[in-house]
């Protein structure tokens, strides 16, 4: 994907250069360069609920893989991502996967102490059976702790179901210290077909960070208010996404931060509504200075 993106990239640069050096040519004059020159950047973020809070019960959310590729410069981040979140029923064998393949794009206004970050998503939605059970048996079976199929692992699946989720997500971030910044936001997702999530979500964070550019250090955290709708059912195992109200959810970030790279552990409470919560590793490897869309939008 890295590659492909690369590929895109120079693509864009020879068109640039193509479309300016016609009219250069003739006028004799100096070419403008491109007007977007993005870089690279990609990040990936494992999550499981015995990182944070679980029991080891194996109920409700249990684990969660993302991976994400951004072309980003100075004001745009252009993105793709793919997510599988793991969820199983409590009190029951039932279980499914929730695979989420996402394209994004999020623009930043605004000068000074005050910036706006907003813009579009367009997700596909799979859920059912995607190799959950066996990824979740493989990693007892290494850690040696938990349910494997052979002790009872629940591996009761429903037929798979599609949906397509549109939205679009923003806020402002407030800057008043070089060490301090405040984040609001608003999170709004409509879902099609037969499986993803339609929500409405308030967030808020505050964000600690203290270092030189090459590395710094960073803690975060917030409050989030979400309400959540979906037609799947299997998404609303007890365990899986709640859709009776509103709920409320936490979430703290710890971090080594330089120019061009970030890795850290992130702890978030009562995910969707399940009453559970998980802990994530992730690292971001790339261009874009402090990514700051990650921090603007959760």
């Amino acid at each position: 994907m890295l590659a492909g993106l690369r590929r895109a990239s120079g693509l864009i640069a020879w068109l640039c250069l193509f479309a300016w050096s016609v009219p250069a040519s003739v006028s004799a004059e100096p070419a403008p360069a491109c007007p977007w020159q993005p870089a690279l950047r990609v990040g990936a973020e494992w999550g499981n609920d015995q990182l944070y809070g679980s029991a080891g019960d194996d109920h409700g959310f249990t684990q969660e893989l993302t991976l994400r590729a951004h072309a980003i410069d100075e004001r745009d981040d252009l993105w793709f991502g793919a997510r599988q979140r793991l969820m199983i029923e409590r009190g029951g064998h039932r279980r499914t996967d929730e695979v989420t393949f996402e394209l994004g794009w999020l623009t930043e206004r605004g000068t000074g102490a005050l910036v706006w970050t907003f813009g579009p998503t367009l997700g596909l939605v799979l859920s059912g059976n995607y190799a959950g059970a066996e990824l979740q048996n493989a990693w007892h079976e290494l850690i040696d702790n938990g349910y494997t199929l052979d002790a009872g692992l629940a591996d009761d699946y429903a037929p798979h179901r599609t949906g397509v989720v549109l939205g679009g997500r923003g806020g402002p971030s407030w800057l008043p210290l070089p060490w301090l910044r405040l984040l609001v936001g608003v999170e709004l997702a409509g879902a099609i077909g037969g499986t993803g999530q339609s929500l409405v979500a308030v967030y808020d964070a505050l964000e600690f960070e203290s270092g030189s550019p090459e590395f710094r250090l960073v803690l975060s955290g917030g409050v989030d208010y979400e309400r959540g709708w979906t037609q799947d059912p299997t998404l609303r195992l007890d365990g899986g996404y709640d859709t009776s109200g509103i709920y409320r959810s936490t979430h703290l970030r710890l971090a080594v931060r330089g120019r061009s790279w970030e890795a850290g552990f992130r702890a978030q409470t009562n995910v969707g509504g399940s009453a559970g919560h998980l802990g994530m590793l992730y690292v971001l490897l790339g261009g874009g200075e402090a990514f700051r869309h990650e921090h603007a939008l959760r």
